[in-house]
């Protein structure tokens, strides 16, 4: 340990500042993952209280809209759509929407 003896005190002081500014943004790191993943958890349970209920109510409207349209020899049908990936304010954000596509006097082709 002779070689510590030359050392300048202020070369070990910014060392040890150093390494307990390491060991606490470290620590900032594992409690910031945390907290991502609980705000994660927390966002899906959010998104599964209204998705499943909007889904259902999409699909009842769906039999309704395609069993009158039938009536008709004509097809319907309404959808949700769960769109695609969009960036807002350096978020991504998922659009959605409803689908609505008719097919009149038996063409098929539901556009």
């Amino acid at each position: 340990m002779g070689f510590l003896a030359d050392t300048n005190p202020s070369i070990i002081r910014a060392y040890e500042d150093r390494r307990k500014k390491i060991e606490e943004m470290e620590r900032s790191k594992v409690d910031k993952e945390r907290e991502l993943v609980s705000l994660s958890t927390e966002l899906q349970d959010t998104k599964n209280e209204w998705l499943g209920p909007l889904t259902d109510l999409v699909d009842r409207i769906n039999d309704n809209f395609s069993g009158f349209f039938a009536t008709m020899n004509c097809a319907g049908q309404i959808a949700l759509d769960h769109g695609e990936d969009e960036v807002f304010r350096n978020r991504i954000l998922k659009t959605r929407g409803v689908i609505k596509r008719l097919s009149y006097l038996n063409s098929k082709d539901m556009n």
